[in-house]
């Protein structure tokens, strides 16, 4: 219902969605806060938050409690069930709309929107990098990358032309 207005990636179980957030970048998790047997929602909030990235959670009305202990942990919101969907695309929409201003600690990094990636830097040297192509990305400027062989000038490149008009 939702891959219309975003790209979405289900997971099956507590393990599969793990391993998404460790091996990717999302802007936005929404997961239910009770995934059954041992599994809990709550995990997936905690590995979220712990990645920098805003988790809405759902819940069902009787299960309020679990929705409170995930905003103390750190989630955006939560929604309850049966879901209202165009409540809950506002709901996402304003996370990720909060995420543009939400600091990474210590990080500066480059989005690639339509790919659910970036690139991360977290040394003085290449973060004022990532500032420098984040502004000549804004503009209609022409930018040639230069430096040594294998230090990234392409993807460099690449990341400023997908963020750019």
């Amino acid at each position: 219902m939702l891959s219309a207005d975003f790209d979405a990636y289900i997971a099956a179980n507590l393990a599969e969605a793990q391993n998404y957030i460790r091996r990717q970048l999302f802007r936005i998790i929404l997961t239910d806060l009770r995934l059954g047997g041992d599994a809990s929602g709550l995990d997936i909030v905690q590995l979220a938050i712990a990645k920098n990235i805003n988790c809405v959670g759902m819940t069902a009305f009787g299960d309020v409690e679990t929705a409170v202990a995930a905003m103390k942990n750190g989630a955006f919101d939560f929604v309850t069930k049966p879901l209202n969907l165009q409540k809950l695309k506002i709901t996402l929409k304003q996370a990720i709309a909060n995420d543009h201003n939400r600091p990474i600690k210590n990080t500066h990094f480059l989005p690639f929107p339509e790919e659910n990636s970036a690139i991360f830097a977290e040394n003085s040297p290449f973060k004022r990098t990532l500032d420098d192509a984040i502004k000549v990305a804004d503009n209609s400027a022409s930018i040639l990358p230069f430096g040594e062989t294998g230090t990234g000038k392409e993807v460099l490149a690449q990341a400023i032309h997908r963020s750019s008009r």
